[in-house]
């Protein structure tokens, strides 16, 4: 009532133009009211990693390799984007005419898809169930030389669980010591009784050290949270490539664990195909999937990440993991990329 009788008064006396503010003032405040409530519906995902909001906070996402850029030069770049805007467009089709000669034998790598990742899972990943049909499609209507699924493979016990260690938090970070050997040495990691590893190092020889997350007990093998989700397509000709499944230290990446102190069944599978190009996706894109596509570029792979196939644990994660990963020649692209190069 109050707003309507303002509105009739400015009416009467003609005040058009406040009249006018007083509305936009009105709209406004409205605007932030549901912005606080998080009310505000979230932008729809779009085909490119502009588009999607997850990476909203970049300036520029190259779609293929490219040198890293210090924080001047990226708040350069964005200063002056809309007058690069034709030059990006004739580079990246460039680009794309460059990436689809490319012959070399291909695989599709699906990391770690599984219940315990998934929704209702003890470590659900924001948003996982959205890449089932993106991952489908792509193992259905790519033309791949080897599809490999991979599978976080925990015992119970497992040091990164937080449940065996004392006095501490799920998502703490602790650090673990081993010595050259790899034995994790147990004063190091305050180890519950349960878990009946690692050695008493006295002194510690300590040959590294490593920051472990620890997580919810998760995956743990030959169980359900360690099966892949049945909205996953599978094929009893996928190859299977288990991983952290020495339950004395973890392994996000499908090449290593995260000592590099035992190699997973992964590479030798790769080179026994021939394989030269891999194409990484699934869960989660901060962790397991980056970590094996900065071990899959070291070693000599063209390596790419299909990133609408794949979701990370947090948004500020997944944008540091895109910008490491384009820092290190790996191209970033999207499923609507890929079968247009293909």
């Amino acid at each position: 009532e109050p707003f309507a009788l303002a509105t009739v008064r400015m009416i009467r006396f003609g005040s058009h133009r406040l009249f006018l503010f007083y509305c936009v003032v009105i709209l406004v405040t409205s605007v932030h009211v549901h912005i606080a409530l998080g009310t505000v519906e979230r932008p729809p995902k779009g085909n490119s990693l502009q588009d999607n909001p997850l990476f909203a906070d970049l300036d520029t996402v190259s779609t293929h390799s490219h040198n890293s850029h210090d924080t001047s030069s990226s708040s350069s770049s964005s200063s002056s984007s809309s007058s690069s805007s034709s030059s990006s467009s004739s580079s990246s089709s460039s680009s794309s005419s460059s990436s689809s000669s490319s012959s070399g034998r291909r695989a599709l790598i699906i990391i770690d898809v599984q219940n315990c990742f998934t929704y209702g899972g003890s470590l659900a990943v924001p948003d996982a169930s959205e890449i089932f049909s993106v991952i489908n499609r792509l193992r259905n209507d790519g033309e791949w030389d080897l599809i490999v699924r991979t599978k976080d493979w925990h015992c119970w016990n497992h040091v990164s669980f937080a449940s065996q260690h004392q006095d501490v938090s799920v998502y703490d970070v602790i650090e673990l010591n081993y010595t050259s050997s790899g034995e994790l040495c147990r004063q190091s990691a305050d180890l519950k009784p349960t878990a009946n590893y690692g050695i008493t190092c006295n002194p510690p020889p300590v040959s590294q050290s490593l920051q472990q997350t620890l997580w919810p007990d998760h995956c743990i093998m030959n169980t359900f949270s360690a099966e892949n989700n049945p909205e996953l397509e599978v094929s009893d000709t996928d190859a299977v490539v288990k991983k952290g499944y020495h339950c004395d230290v973890d392994s996000y990446s499908a090449f290593w664990d995260n000592g590099h102190i035992h190699p997973t069944d992964l590479q030798t599978i790769l080179d026994a195909a021939d394989i030269q190009e891999t194409y990484m996706v699934g869960l989660a894109l901060d962790f397991c999937v980056y970590y094996s596509a900065m071990d899959s570029q070291q070693i000599g792979y063209k390596t790419s990440v299909i990133v609408d196939a794949t979701r990370p644990i947090t948004g500020r994660g997944g944008v540091s993991a895109v910008k490491n990963m384009t820092a290190a020649g790996i191209s970033v692209i999207n499923s609507e990329q890929f079968f247009s190069q293909h």
